[in-house]
């Protein structure tokens, strides 16, 4: 990836709670979807848990949910309508 491809903190946020607005998923498919390694994908996933933006809910086999919170929500209105002020 170039430095000038680089996407912002709030825009790989943005994108991780719009993908789980839509469906809740492993981690790893969550990593597939926003274009994360898994390293990348740990730090916003914990980063979203603390905020509590999101929670992870544990599943059979060990493996774990996310799934995107009220407040995650809420925190995508706000992001929405910032970005249509600023293109205004």
């Amino acid at each position: 990836m170039h430095k000038k491809d680089r996407r912002e903190r709030f825009d790989i946020i943005y994108n991780i709670l719009t993908i789980l607005n839509n469906e809740n998923v492993y981690k790893t498919i969550l990593a597939r979807k926003a274009k994360l390694d898994s390293r990348s994908i740990d730090k916003y996933v914990n980063l979203l848990q603390r905020t509590n933006l999101i929670t992870v809910d544990a599943s059979k086999g060990g493996r774990h949910i996310l799934k995107i919170t009220e407040k995650g929500r809420a925190f995508l209105n706000i992001y929405e309508e910032l970005i249509r002020l600023i293109r205004c």
